[in-house]
């Protein structure tokens, strides 16, 4: 049995984010305690007083060279079986580490366990977007036993494109080992990292409830990504892994609609 001890928040932070503090504090008021660390490859007096504000340990990635080498310094600095990768700009509800470890302590394989998620927008809660509706009828059958181990069935839901949050993602470590992230993609490195994931026995654990909440605005990774399409060409790169070319541009031509809920 997983316990709130065996379970590490990892901040990670990027130059003098404005929402860090509401970052931070959200994972500090969980109803269910657990750890804390920040991880930072650019380190500032901003980023330092609020670790100390809140007495959180914090280190610095001395080679970061985006964001699946930033991600992966913190997640290895972890010293619990697991492990969240907090966004530095993203909410997480109260009840998120108590529901995950609830949903997570059901199987005895665990490689993921992750959670349905809304949007933030101009500070108002919005979860009723087609996206995250189609993502929720993607994640429907991880609910299920078999689903949760069936591999044949994650590659092919994740053939058809991200259905998983990030920032809602538990990680076991004990499973998974250090430097499980992509670092040759841009912006696509957890998509990537949830397709190598999905070939490993063990399993994807869903916990269907609203629990995170990810920020869109102007200033965010993911908006400049999809601006400059570094994520609609990385995204296609998977699919072409996972079918014929000729499918899977036909498949993306479809996926990347989803990405105009970004534009502001």
């Amino acid at each position: 049995m997983y316990q709130a001890s065996d379970h590490t928040f990892v901040i990670v932070a990027y130059k003098d984010n404005p929402y860090l503090e509401e970052t931070m504090l959200s994972v500090i008021n969980q109803s269910t305690k657990s750890n804390i660390l920040l991880s930072t490859s650019t380190p500032s007096p901003y980023i330092e007083n609020l670790c100390n504000k809140y007495d959180i340990r914090y280190v610095i990635n001395p080679n970061g060279k985006g964001a699946g080498s930033d991600w992966n310094y913190g997640y290895n600095h972890a010293q619990t079986k697991l492990v969240t990768i907090v966004h530095q700009d993203d909410i997480y509800e109260k009840d998120y580490l108590k529901e995950v470890l609830n949903y997570c302590n059901k199987v005895n394989n665990l490689l993921i366990g992750f959670t349905d998620y809304y949007e933030l927008r101009d500070g108002k809660k919005v979860s009723d977007l087609k996206i995250l509706k189609i993502k929720r009828v993607m994640n429907h059958l991880f609910k299920y036993n078999y689903f949760k181990k069936a591999k044949w069935y994650r590659k092919r839901i994740l053939a058809f494109g991200d259905c998983i949050s990030c920032p809602t993602v538990v990680l076991n470590k004990e499973k998974l080992g250090n430097d499980i992230f992509d670092t040759t993609m841009k912006n696509s490195c957890d998509y990537i990292t949830w397709v190598n994931i999905a070939f490993k026995d063990g399993d994807f654990v869903y916990v269907p409830k609203i629990l995170v909440g990810h920020r869109i605005y102007e200033e965010s990774a993911t908006t400049k990504n999809i601006a400059d399409n570094s994520r609609t060409r990385e995204d296609l790169k998977i699919m072409e892994m996972l079918w014929p070319k000729p499918i899977a541009k036909l498949i993306h031509r479809y996926y990347i609609k989803s990405e105009e809920s970004n534009n502001l």
